[in-house]
């Protein structure tokens, strides 16, 4: 990317992807409404700090 042009790019995390509009309305047919997903969460808090390393790395 850089050798493209790019100087600055902006890379988000995910947020409380268990918690979403949709995942809430999915779980709520199955019995579960007003509970986060722990799968989807459990992902994310995985995810974060693995992608804050990687370009921790690439900054460096």
């Amino acid at each position: 990317m850089y050798d493209i042009g790019a100087r600055r790019v902006l890379v988000m995390g995910t947020g409380p992807m268990g918690c979403v509009p949709a995942e809430l309305a999915e779980l709520a047919q199955r019995s579960r409404a007003g509970e986060c997903s722990t799968e989807l969460q459990r992902a994310t808090d995985l995810f974060n700090p693995q992608l804050k390393n990687m370009l921790k790395s690439l900054n460096d």
